[in-house]
């Protein structure tokens, strides 16, 4: 799963088409949004594929912000701050078995449409299920927050502002 930007009116091959993933999209959108709130703003829906996107003008001015950015070091000391705060985010409970490593298994329930052919006792368990391992830890009842942040780098800025350059405006699909 990802986000698919199509260029409206491309003027190379570049212009044409830019992905990523999920998690990669939200880290360089939100690097957009975060320096060029005016331009980047103007894409409400841009955590969506909903064919949200800019005309060509902000798409240029857009592109422009960027590739300065990345002449001057910006993107570069964003990437190195982002890796430090990744890196200094501490450990915590799992939030799925409350740092227990083990979680209740799961209930086989009945359909409701069949609940009138079946007693109320077999609808309603008698006994919890076992205990399994926690799947979101792997049982250790520590989960680590880094997972959960997405990624970011210069690389990415870069192939973006190049496509912004030529898309002739673009939609978010």
């Amino acid at each position: 799963m990802g986000f698919d930007v199509i260029g409206t009116n491309p003027v190379s091959r570049s212009g044409e088409y830019f992905r990523n993933s999920i998690g990669w999209w939200l880290g360089l959108w939100r690097y957009c949004l975060n320096l060029f709130p005016d331009i980047a703003g103007k894409v409400q829906h841009w955590n969506t594929n909903d064919g949200d996107g800019l005309d060509a003008e902000d798409a240029m001015a857009l592109s422009r912000l960027l590739e300065e950015t990345l002449e001057d070091g910006t993107a570069r000391d964003y990437q190195r701050g982002f890796a430090e705060y990744l890196a200094n985010i501490p450990d915590t409970n799992c939030y799925r078995c409350n740092g227990d490593g083990q979680v209740r298994g799961f209930v086989e329930w009945t359909h409701p449409a069949q609940a009138d052919e079946i007693p109320m006792a077999q609808l309603i368990p008698t006994t919890l299920p076992p205990m399994v391992q926690c799947r979101v830890c792997d049982g250790t009842g520590i989960e680590s927050r880094r997972k959960e942040t997405v990624p970011f780098s210069e690389e990415n800025v870069e192939r973006f502002a190049e496509f912004l350059r030529d898309c002739g405006g673009f939609r978010i699909w």
